[in-house]
């Protein structure tokens, strides 16, 4: 149905992350390396998807990728320069932050 899924993952709000899988096969070399049709079809895959599906699951789960962080982040109402510590209904304001992706050894724009 809808409400099933064969993989779900969450982020908690202290940054931790878990992975729930339906089955341990889809990790396995036999699952890698098998080839796959869609029923009906008359095309067939040499290989299935999950190599690269649990490779790109893997770093993000091991925050190896989808680890953002925020930088300069400057607020203000428009046509001033000072950051004011509260605003009001209605106040026109501009809002500016740098986003960063950890890409294994540096921080890179994130795009």
């Amino acid at each position: 149905g809808d409400s099933i899924s064969l993989v779900s993952v969450v982020q908690a709000r202290n940054n931790a992350r878990v992975m729930i899988s339906g089955s341990l096969d889809m990790f396995s070399d036999r699952f890698f390396r098998s080839g796959v049709q869609k029923a009906g079809a008359s095309v067939k895959h040499e290989k299935s998807g999950n190599e690269p599906f649990v490779t790109e699951l893997s770093k993000w789960i091991f925050h190896e990728r989808g680890h953002l962080k925020a930088v300069n982040i400057r607020h203000h109402k428009v046509g001033e320069t000072d950051e004011p510590s509260i605003y009001r209904i209605n106040d026109e304001l501009e809002f500016s932050v740098e986003i960063y992706e950890w890409a294994g050894t540096s921080w890179e724009p994130y795009v």
